[in-house]
Parts: structure tokens; sequence; C-alpha cells
């Protein structure tokens, strides 16, 4: 009686991606000037964000506030024998692919979130949660990522590390003549202004 062919799993072949290709060669590296000097109009490619519920987002050309808000509060996740999925981050990984497939995104910037709320006395789980979102989208797309401290972004609007909202909000009015939604809008597109500066994308 003949043997039985046995298998191994490596025998099973991979299946195609569906959509991107993760790959991830040195593109964006700053030590790389040949990579960087390939890209014509680098700020197009610019997206920044202001990470929250509720984010605020800029690009070359437009800007806005995308709302991450779920209908799941924190205290019903934890009820004992109940499953609740918070769709919040899966809402911001299908967001950010469709913006870079949309712009053509090639370089993130974000506002770096702090350890602990400042007004609710808490630890910052939602903040630090989107930003793994965003940096685990940016390595399997290959797409550079920069970030910046609050307080950098305010010296850069205004000259001053602690100014409060509504000085960044009209700040944003006089240098770029646009009138934010909210705090969050402005920060980005400050955001996106000290990117260009700092990361030399002009």
């Amino acid at each position: 009686m003949p043997r039985k062919q046995q298998f191994s799993l490596f025998d099973i072949p991979t299946p195609e991606p569906l959509h991107f290709q993760p790959q991830f060669p040195d593109a964006f590296d700053d030590q790389n000037p040949t990579a960087t000097a390939e890209r014509d109009d680098k700020d197009r490619h610019l997206l920044a964000l202001d990470l929250a519920t509720k984010t605020g987002w800029a690009t070359w050309n437009s800007s806005g506030v995308k709302s991450f808000a779920t209908s799941v509060k924190p205290s019903t996740v934890k009820r004992i024998g109940k499953t609740v999925t918070n769709k919040r981050l899966v809402k911001l990984f299908k967001w950010l692919r469709m913006m870079v497939d949309q712009e053509g995104i090639q370089v993130i910037s974000f506002e770096m979130p702090f350890i602990y709320h400042q007004k609710k006395r808490k630890p910052n789980f939602t903040g630090f949660e989107m930003v793994g979102v965003l940096k685990y989208f940016c390595e399997i797309h290959n797409i550079r990522l920069v970030g910046y401290h609050i307080s950098h972004i305010k010296k850069f609007a205004t000259g001053k590390g602690n100014a409060r909202k509504e000085e960044m909000a009209s700040t944003a009015v006089a240098r770029y003549g646009v009138m934010p939604d909210d705090h969050n809008e402005a920060d980005a597109l400050h955001l996106y202004h000290l990117t260009i500066e700092d990361q030399k994308l002009k």
C-alpha cells in the first residue's frame, strides 16, 4: 500500500496582498538624498494630524476636523460577560488609507499626545492607541512619520510654548487666511507649515 504523502505548512503558497504591498526600503530615509531629490512638490504629499476623538488635519489644499467618536462608552466595555467592539481605531485606519489614496500622501506629521489628560487627570489611552494605529499604518505603507510636541507647535505658531487655543486659532486666520472650525484644525494647520519648514519639504 503506497504511503500517504505528507504536507507541511510551508508548502502552502502565500496569497497575494489585496491592495498594498508592504515594503521597507529606505525610500524616505533622511540619509538617502537620492530618494529625497526624486520627489517633486514634496509639500503636496504631506498630511498633518492632531490626533484625538475629533482629529484636526491639514494638507496642501484643504483642512478640517474628522470625528472618530464612538457610541460605546468606556464603562460599557468593562461589563462582565459583555463584549463590545470599539470601531474608533478601525475608522482611523480606513480614513488614513482613503487620504493616502486620494492625496498621494508620502509624509505624515502628528502632534504627540500627553501621557495624561490635563483636565481629566487620567492616562490618555485613546491618544496612544491612535498613535499606535498611525505608526502601524505608516510602516506597512512605507510612509515617513514625524512627531512634534505641542509646545513646539505652539512656539512655531505664536512664539510662545504655552499659547492658548484661542491664540492658535486667531494666528491661523492671520497667517494662512483660514478660519478653522476649532482648535484641532488650527493645530493641524500650524503643524503642517511647521513640518514643511523643519523637514525642508518646500
